[in-house]
């Protein structure tokens, strides 16, 4: 069944999905952060393994989603 819907979705036998899957899977290459740059803009979320925190970079005005474990 996971293999029909694969080939639905890619439109072909599948390869095209599993060639995408990889690709979407891949790590975001590193960024260098100066931590003390941060600034929390509040808390997103929490749950069993830790809290999620809004942080912006100051110089860059980036925004980030922090997970702090507890």
């Amino acid at each position: 069944m996971v293999a029909e819907y694969e080939a639905a979705v890619a439109g072909t036998e599948g390869g095209q999905l599993s060639a995408l899957k990889a690709e979407t899977t891949q790590e975001a290459p590193a960024v260098e952060i100066d931590w003390g740059c941060l600034k929390n803009l509040g808390k997103i979320g929490a749950g069993t393994f830790g809290t999620v925190l809004m942080m912006q970079d100051t110089r860059t005005l980036e925004t980030y989603a922090m997970k702090v474990q507890e």
